[in-house]
């Protein structure tokens, strides 16, 4: 959906369709299931596949209970329950996992008509899940030739204070990332260093720059590695999350050293092994146990439940749906926002208020503005936390609403709910009618949203429910699946100009950023902006349309936080293209961009 005018919508005209693999009819035929008819159904080649990508654990106790090597009831019970809950999931939840639900591309036509072709003919793209992906690139950076030829750049969160550095490291703690902001102090040589790694250099060219009279090669480049392993310089090598496929990139680029031709042509016949599970649908166990093994000679820690990562995509006979409910849903849309608030980010308007309160009208660095100590940070800050005081629990009169805002949406809301209780009915109905004096608000909107829907055919007539409508792009669903599929990464390509050309006296940045390796799989994501903001992730595009940290300025100006590149002399509309929920861990400071 897309902003057309300042006060006017317009739907798209290709919409995205989420199936389960299998009918509903699949799992309804085994509402009352025998032992021996519920092994049958696991053989089912498709079922069985699927069920070993989501988690090979189960698959290896299912083989087991197979071939009776399983004999406690409970055990059983357990394991049959599981089996169970998948049945249900691959015929009847239709969000994307795996081999268990699709997704494809329709458009508006004159008719509803959505008929799907074969399973065989389904398109499925398998790729390294990023968890491994994170540990070969590290195993590779262990190799001395390829250590010697990769190019290293400074830390994206790196930016200078007085006479002090500051950037985000990460070290891993039962496999998860943990962070923290760490600090070193100011020096020509590290000055020198990390101005010329913002190009990529190699680990002798950047200790070329420090040998001198008082200082040997052995010292210089002893230095250059202390500065890798501390995470101030970071390799080429690491993931990327927009642009072409990380893998085969990584291949292109090993491809270059000729000293790793061995390590070359191991990498690329994994990919060889990757493109011959997706000639079909219902592989065998038998074929990902080579790749097993040939990944294990290059990661040997590797954990087989974070290796494959497959994304399904429909093969529809036709997929349009009425052009009808496109007014149906514009309808519902003008509807729903006379009904709702405009609402406010606790975390923004703190911000804002800490931000007036210590610059006023300034503008400042935005590193400046997020440090904890020489700005005012962002989100939850503990600033004179006392350890004796944590874990108590806080005892006083706790109001659960500080304030109630009572608007013309509860009045006739009341009204509705009196009646129905007088008439003891069950449902409330809202109309147009209902809100028909109400005025619409659109400024508090992005230029493109997106909404979940259900269709349902009852006596003929098409009825819709919507789950949802939100988000700050339209292109946040889409994301995921664009890299491999063709038809959805057009859409996101379109849905990203329409945002350019509204706003096309700004810059519309996509936020790089990989907080946990296995979120990568969520990230990943072609490249459909000009511009890109990498922080803690590597940018796929080329260094002059990436916007650094620390080129960053921010004010706050009419009740709304402005960020402007320095270098550009542009506002920055920063957007995330993907369904990140960043909230939910979170050391980032682009929180406060979305």
């Amino acid at each position: 959906m897309l902003k057309k005018e300042q006060k006017t919508y317009q739907l798209f005209n290709n919409y995205c369709v989420r199936t389960p693999l299998f009918p509903i009819s699949f799992q309804n035929n085994f509402r009352i299931i025998s032992d021996k008819e519920l092994k049958g159904v696991v053989l089912n080649p498709v079922f069985r596949e699927a069920l070993y990508l989501a988690s090979p654990e189960l698959f290896n106790q299912i083989v087991k209970w197979e071939k009776g090597k399983i004999k406690a009831n409970k055990k059983i019970e357990k394991l049959q329950f599981a089996i169970l809950k998948y049945l249900i999931r691959i015929s009847a939840r239709c969000t994307p996992f795996g081999l268990f639900a699709s997704c494809g591309v329709g458009e508006f036509g004159l008719e509803t008509t959505i008929q799907l072709n074969k399973k065989q003919n389904y398109k499925r793209a398998t790729r390294f899940d990023t968890t491994f992906l994170n540990q070969l690139f590290q195993e590779l950076l262990k190799n001395k030739i390829i250590r010697e030829n990769v190019l290293f750049y400074s830390n994206t969160s790196i930016y200078k204070i007085g006479e002090h550095y500051r950037y985000v490291e990460y070290s891993l703690e039962k496999k998860r990332r943990s962070y923290s902001l760490e600090g070193l102090v100011y020096s020509e040589y590290l000055e020198t260093i990390l101005k010329e790694a913002k190009n990529g250099k190699t680990v002798l060219e950047l200790s070329n720059l420090l040998v001198d009279d008082e200082i040997t090669k052995e010292e210089a480049i002893g230095f250059i590695e202390d500065l890798i392993d501390n995470q101030i310089l970071v390799s080429e090598l690491e993931i990327t999350v927009t642009g072409e496929d990380y893998f085969k990139s990584l291949i292109t680029r090993i491809q270059q050293i000729p000293e790793a031709s061995t390590i070359q042509k191991q990498l690329s016949n994994l990919q060889q092994q990757l493109h011959h599970l997706d000639l079909k649908i219902g592989n065998q166990t038998d074929d990902y146990k080579e790749i097993i093994f040939n990944a294990k000679s290059l990661v040997p820690d590797l954990d087989i439940k974070y290796l494959f990562q497959t994304d399904t995509f429909t093969s529809f006979k036709s997929n349009t749906l009425n052009k009808d409910i496109k007014k149906q849903l514009k309808k519902a849309f003008i509807l729903f926002n006379k009904m709702t608030l405009p609402t406010a980010n606790k975390n923004i308007e703190q911000f804002k208020r800490d931000f007036l309160k210590r610059f006023k009208q300034s503008e400042v660095s935005l590193n400046l503005a997020l440090d904890t100590e020489t700005g005012i940070g962002y989100g939850d800050k503990r600033e004179d936390s006392n350890n004796l005081l944590e874990g108590l629990v806080s005892i006083g009169n706790n109001k659960r609403y500080k304030h109630v805002i009572w608007t013309d949406v509860d009045t006739i809301l009341q009204k509705k709910l009196v009646n129905v209780t007088q008439n003891r009915a069950y449902t409330i109905s809202l109309t147009e009618k209902d809100f028909k004096e109400l005025p619409t608000s659109w400024h508090d909107l992005p230029e493109t949203l997106s909404s979940i829907i259900e269709i349902y055919k009852i006596k003929n007539k098409e009825t819709i429910f919507i789950k949802n409508i939100g988000g700050a792009s339209a292109t946040y669903l889409l994301g995921r699946f664009g890299q491999c599929n063709k038809e959805i990464s057009e859409t996101i390509h379109k849905i990203a100009k329409v945002e350019e050309t509204i706003n096309s006296d700004k810059i519309l940045a996509e936020i790089i950023h990989l907080p946990e390796a296995r979120t990568g799989n969520i990230l990943q994501r072609p490249s459909f902006r000009e511009y890109e903001i990498p922080y803690l992730g590597k940018s796929s595009v080329l260094p002059e349309y990436q916007i650094s940290i620390e080129d960053i300025l921010v004010s706050v100006k009419n009740d709304t936080i402005i960020l402007r590149s320095k270098k550009l002399d542009k506002e920055i509309l920063p957007r995330l293209g993907n369904a990140h929920n960043y909230s939910g861990n979170p050391f980032t400071y682009l929180s406060i961009f979305v």
